[in-house]
C-alpha cells in the first residue's frame, strides 16, 4: 500500500530517500538533528535528543525560501 506523504529519512542519517511517496512500513529512527533540507522540501525525524528536540520527540525541517524552521509535531514526553 502506498501513501502520498513527505519523503522520510530512511535508517541512518546517510541515507535518504527521493521520492514524494513512502510505504506505510517505514519507520522513524532516532537520529541526531539532520542537516537542513533544499529549498521547498521537509525532512521529518525523530530526535534522539541532540541538536533539537528531546530524545523521542517527532520533529520536521521546513525550507521555504531558504528559510528553514524547525517544529516538534509530537512531543514524546507528553504521550501517555
Amino acid at each position: 500500500m502506498r501513501h502520498d506523504y513527505v519523503s522520510p529519512i530512511a535508517n541512518t542519517p546517510s541515507q535518504k530517500v527521493s521520492s514524494d511517496r513512502w510505504n506505510a512500513d517505514h519507520v522513524f529512527v532516532a537520529i541526531a538533528e539532520p542537516s537542513d533540507p533544499a529549498v521547498g522540501t521537509a525532512i521529518p525525524w525523530m530526535s534522539n535528543g541532540t541538536g533539537a528536540g528531546n530524545e523521542g520527540d517527532i520533529m520536521v525541517k521546513i525550507n521555504v525560501g531558504g528559510v528553514v524552521k524547525t517544529a516538534t509535531l509530537v512531543p514524546y514526553s507528553l504521550i501517555t
